[in-house]
């Protein structure tokens, strides 16, 4: 069972451009892939982390994994707010090696534009205190 695919067609970026945001769909070699809704609030995150089981989530997570190694994508972050960790899959040999995982905190350059780093003190300053 993979990601939920739009349809069954193969579709281009102008008819991408077209389709209404109020369902979000990655295209990936003509295929669209729906995306995740947005994303609940913090103390919703909380609470599902609490109900559903690790070993669903991680499953889904190595779906998704898969269909971005087939697409080539270079690097695949996944950032964890609640945690205020981030995990960084990095595309070796047509794989995703071991990931670098880290804090958000500083800064964390983004390894495919060189010259652009991603600050974290200012974003995270805004989430809620975690009680741990």
């Amino acid at each position: 069972m993979g990601l939920a695919q739009r349809d069954d067609q193969l579709h281009t970026y102008a008819e991408y451009l077209t389709w209404p945001d109020e369902v979000r769909y990655e295209l990936i070699d003509g295929v669209a892939y729906l995306m995740a809704p947005p994303a609940p609030t913090l103390d919703h995150q909380d609470f599902a982390v609490e109900v559903l089981s690790p070993s669903t989530a991680s499953h889904d997570q190595v779906r998704k994994r898969r269909i971005y190694e087939r697409a080539g994508v270079r690097e695949y972050w996944l950032v964890h707010p609640t945690d205020r960790i981030i995990t960084i899959y990095r595309l070796e040999n047509g794989e995703f090696g071991k990931p670098d995982v880290g804090e958000l905190s500083g800064e964390t350059p983004v390894g495919v534009l060189p010259g652009i780093a991603i600050c974290w003190d200012g974003l995270v300053s805004r989430l809620p205190r975690p009680d741990w």
